[in-house]
């Protein structure tokens, strides 16, 4: 018959932990004036009745996409911010407006309301406003070009987006589910 390793006795495996390492952890009281080392039956789950000392919250699912390459066409249109978002399953439109409260809406199919990608596109505007293309002061530059040059612009912007047609009136040519800013 083999011997059991140190430590144990006869198909009891005991786990030494050194009693600084569970601080943050309730203790089975111990008998003598030593202290025994912590088993794994010694330990008790803590009871939830509050946020526990000394962990940290669960992470914001929000926090992969604030001021990340996972949210890009960044846009500032006055008092209205829109980013696309690549989501775990699909790429998202989201646009913020911003107020006091947190109000905007996405294209993802999340039941939470405001969803993630709201949360990060609100904290991407408070970390990094800089990061906005600014809609309205590019609109106002357009000034400075002759209508031919615009003229062409607008061609190409049709044929690259087809529902940008729609936008400027013409029957037929549906705008619904384009990135528009509202």
């Amino acid at each position: 018959m083999s011997k059991a390793p140190a430590g144990t006795r006869g198909g009891e495996i005991r786990l030494r932990v050194a009693a600084t390492m569970l601080s943050h952890l309730e203790q089975r009281p111990t008998r003598g004036a030593q202290a025994a080392p912590a088993t794994v039956s010694s330990l008790r789950r803590p009871v939830k009745s509050g946020p526990m000392r000394g962990t940290a919250p669960p992470p914001d699912p929000a926090g992969e996409y604030i001021d990340s390459n996972l949210t890009t066409q960044r846009l500032r249109d006055g008092r209205r911010l829109s980013a696309r978002i690549d989501g775990w399953h699909d790429v998202y439109r989201t646009r913020v407006r911003l107020h006091r409260r947190l109000d905007g809406d996405c294209t993802c199919p999340s039941d939470i309301q405001p969803c993630k990608h709201v949360r990060a596109l609100r904290a991407t505007w408070e970390r990094n406003s800089d990061s906005f293309f600014d809609v309205r002061a590019f609109l106002r530059s357009l000034d400075a070009y002759e209508k031919p040059q615009l003229i062409e612009a607008i061609g190409r912007i049709i044929a690259a987006f087809p529902p940008a047609l729609g936008v400027l009136g013409v029957p037929g040519f549906d705008a619904d589910g384009a990135d528009v800013i509202e």
